[in-house]
Order: structure tokens, then sequence, then C-alpha cells
């Protein structure tokens, strides 16, 4: 029988180790928990940094 090459891709990825399949997982987890602590530490002074003197670059990023 003939595999074709774009589903040795497949075939491969069967035989990776689990702690590299985690790998994403981990990152996701990290990087929403960073995100609730950067909201919770410091959500005033961004807030300020928009209403604030930062209010122009704050518009120009927020219109792109």
């Amino acid at each position: 029988m003939f595999t074709h090459p774009e589903h040795l891709v497949m075939r491969e990825a069967e035989f990776i180790p689990h702690r590299i399949k985690l790998v994403p997982v981990i990152f996701s987890i990290t990087g929403g928990a960073l995100a609730r602590l950067v909201y919770d530490r410091y959500s005033q002074q961004l807030y300020d940094v928009k209403v604030g003197r930062g209010r122009m670059m704050y518009v120009f990023l927020n219109r792109k």
C-alpha cells in the first residue's frame, strides 16, 4: 500500500513524547494567568495611561 507524503506527518505526530504535546497547553495557561495578574495589579495604571497622557497613542493604536 502506498502512503502519501502528507500523511507521514500525522503518523510521526503519534510518536512525539507526551510532554512535548503539552507545551501549547502549558503556554496557554501561563499566558492566561499572566494576563490576569497584569490586569489585577496594573489595571488602574493602564486606565490612567488610557485616559491621561497616553490618550493620543491609545486612540491611534485602538483604531488599527
